[in-house]
């Protein structure tokens, strides 16, 4: 069986499922002199996937397009997939059309500028500006750029893709777009896209959703002769009465069927069998970041595309923001991480130079649930021309595993350790399971809601606003992590919730709710689930009409009061103050949770997740240390006792078999910090040990001495590791 698939995030290569262990290598940037090198020295860190853009720019010569290096010769990307393939690697091709990668406007062509074109629609937001990424960009709804686009891809399909599609060649996998369309899924509901083309859209979106003009009005409450007089809301206005938020809604719920119908509509320009792969970038640092996010990223809608997402936010280890919108995008859905940062130190943060920075956030990563992750970029170069960027310094990236001139830099090593560890036990791993005693439910009409910013206006008409993120999310996300409960997130609009799946559901409730959404969640109540729901219970439905249906379920006619409340075979508690808000109490939400049985199974110092296989009795143990000094961490998970001796804001992940310690990847140096350990694990009766500060890599059998592999502060440092 020769087949390349993805099922609930897992990538499948003829049906074993593969941790997806890739790097990404802009050949276009390099001399072809030194790809096969570069390649060769991949391999040998236990990379599998070369992952590379193809820039539209960067080929387009002319009139027409070179695949083939007959204009420059790091244009002969048919000659690097082939490269690929000699050296026994696969690929995953990324063709944009916009691909950012710090080129010049983020990869387009000029051409596709509305500077140059008058009659490609430019993308505009709500004030009317024209978005720029150093150029106009143009509204990718706009017939003459879609066009342009589809004979793009087409023109990659037949040269590049269906030549070199697995079994024939290297390539199993797409990502398309970029982040979003420009980088930019997660902006603000009003940053775009309000286009001539786009706003023809949008009509027909309300069009499909109200059906008739007249539905439409009796909703809204206007009189409207037809669809083209309605124009979307710009910015926050007057609100007098629920029916005036409908506008809003309508607008921030179109932002997802916008970005999802791109997906689509320019991916099935390309023929294939291929799995898609998104890589969408993490919510915002302001107050309506994660509901910009939410609403925009309904990920469930995204038929043929599986998740993916990357990671440029910021210092995980040292900033909790960052830290928490980071494990948001490894618990929305399960999926590879496709650009974890372990290059960029000037463009980014200077702290990116040193190796424990993204050795932290790889190992976060996967601790959350991601399949797979992405050196990005593993390779430096110097060898671009001022067509495809005229803006970076050489070399690019700056801090890369592999230096530009081919050079194995530390970085290398210690990700070598890394990536051993899950090319050992990485299929091994993608079939445990984290213990999740609470789901986080998900109502997106409430993100659409709270992305405007609308709060006091909200208030005035007598309801409490209602959010996904802020005083909800955010909160909750905070409150079981600060005692190692793990967690799983669904999106309530996708039916009534499993009980047996998610015995405990956690809910921030808002003062409206779809009908149907309300009679699912009912059903989860009264067929054995459990339901902790803070803040109000909805009283009106998607279009502003008066919809008990939830209450009614649970509490009767009565009142809702706070307490616990048996439901068929299931049960409720509720508060009615949000206890996620900023004047909540984090500690009585937990004890709200713990009432219906939802309670922590890790005990540490340290945040910790373990990912179990119990038929095997196989943990892996993900342990990131966040303490400002050396600590011997201790964890507990059943009969199960753990220590590792780490330095400050360090990681290590520790594999358990039987109840004894059996392998692990420990980041003893932390030259960030100036903190360096020797690291000491200890399990059951085994404990492995180094004699000096290093990052080390270890298998434990029964054999007297483990098989290991370290790295010292200095090259020559001679490391001796013991088992006792």
């Amino acid at each position: 069986m020769n087949e390349i698939i993805m099922k609930n995030g897992i990538f499948y290569m003829n049906g074993k499922r593969t941790f997806l262990l890739s790097a990404d290598y802009p050949y276009y940037r390099d001399d072809p002199a030194n790809w096969g090198d570069r390649l060769e020295k991949l391999k040998a860190a236990h990379i599998g996937i070369v992952s590379f853009y193809v820039p539209w720019r960067h080929h387009a010569v002319n009139g027409r397009i070179d695949f083939t290096g007959e204009t420059r010769p790091n244009r002969n990307v048919k000659a690097f997939i082939r490269l690929c393939a000699e050296k026994g690697l696969l690929a995953l091709l990324k063709p944009g059309p916009f691909i950012h990668a710090e080129t010049d406007y983020g990869g387009l062509p000029d051409f596709v500028s509305p500077e140059q074109a008058e009659a490609i629609d430019p993308m505009l937001n709500g004030r009317g500006e024209r978005r720029k990424w150093h150029k106009e960009l143009p509204a990718p709804t706009d017939p003459a750029f879609e066009g342009m686009v589809r004979d793009w891809f087409g023109i990659v399909d037949r040269e590049l893709i269906r030549p070199n599609a697995y079994p024939a060649g290297p390539i199993v996998a797409l990502q398309i777009l970029n982040e979003g369309v420009y980088s930019d899924a997660q902006h603000e509901v009003t940053d775009y896209d309000y286009s001539v083309s786009s706003k023809a859209r949008f009509r027909q979106f309300i069009e499909r959703k109200y059906g008739s003009i007249a539905s439409y009005n009796e909703a809204h409450r206007t009189e409207f002769a037809d669809y083209e007089e309605i124009e979307p809301p710009a910015a926050p206005g007057n609100v007098e009465k629920e029916e005036d938020l409908l506008a809003y809604l309508d607008w921030a719920e179109y932002q997802s069927d916008y970005m999802r119908r791109l997906y689509e509509e320019w991916g099935a320009a390309i023929r294939t069998e291929l799995p898609y792969i998104l890589n969408l970038n993490p919510p915002h640092d302001r107050p309506e970041g994660y509901d910009d996010w939410f609403n925009r990223l309904e990920i469930e809608k995204f038929a043929g595309q599986n998740y993916g997402y990357t990671n440029w936010i910021g210092v995980v280890s040292h900033d909790a923001s960052a830290f928490n919108r980071y494990l948001l995008l490894t618990k929305r859905g399960r999926g590879p991480n496709l650009e974890e940062n372990w290059g960029f130190s000037k463009l980014y943060d200077y702290r990116y130079r040193y190796t424990a920075i993204p050795f932290f956030q790889t190992v976060m990563a996967v601790a959350g649930g991601a399949t797979g992750y992405n050196i990005y970029t593993a390779v430096g170069t110097d060898q671009w021309d001022d067509g495809i960027d005229t803006m970076q310094e050489k070399p690019y990236p700056d801090c890369s595993p592999i230096g530009e001139t081919g050079e194995l830099t530390p970085k290398y090593r210690s990700m070598k350790l890394l990536n051993r560890y899950f090319a050992r036990f990485g299929e091994e791993l993608l079939g445990c399971e984290s213990p999740m005693p609470v789901a986080w439910g998900v109502y997106n009409g409430y993100a659409q809601l709270a992305c405007w910013g609308m709060d006091e206006r909200i208030a005035k008409l007598g309801r409490r606003p209602a959010h996904v993120g802020k005083d909800g999310f955010d909160r909750f996300q905070a409150a079981v992590r600060s005692v190692n409960m793990d967690y799983a997130m669904l999106n309530l609009a996708d039916g009534a919730p499993s009980a047996e799946r998610y015995p405990v559901l956690a809910l921030a409730g808002g003062f409206f709710m779809a009908e149907q959404v309300q009679r699912d969640l009912a059903a989860y109540v009264r067929s054995g689930g459990k339901l902790a729901l803070v803040g109000d219970v909805p009283a009106l439905d998607e279009r502003m009409r008066p919809c008990a249906t939830l209450r009614e379920a649970l509490f009767g006619e009565a009142p809702p009061k706070d307490g616990v409340y048996a439901v068929g075979t299931g049960a409720v508690a509720y508060r009615e103050a949000n206890l996620l808000a900023a004047e909540g109490s984090s500690g009585a939400f937990l004890e709200l949770l713990a009432e219906l049985g939802a309670k922590p199974e890790l005990e540490s110092d340290a945040q910790v997740w373990v990912h179990r296989d119990g038929e095997r009795d196989i943990s892996h143990f993900f342990v990131l240390g966040l303490k400002e000094e050396a600590w011997t961490y201790r964890v507990r998970h059943g009969d199960v006792e753990l220590e590792v001796r780490l330095p400050a804001k360090s990681s290590a992940i520790v594999r358990v078999e039987g109840g004894r310690l059996a392998a692990g990847v420990v980041k003893g140096l932390h030259e960030f910090e100036q903190s360096y350990a020797a690291p000491q694990i200890r399990c059951g009766d085994r404990t492995v040990e180094a004699d000096a500060p290093c990052d080390l890599y270890f298998e434990r059998t029964d054999s007297s001495e483990p098989e290991w592999e370290a790295v010292g502060l200095n090259p020559d440092d001679e490391i001796r590791v013991r088992s006792l």
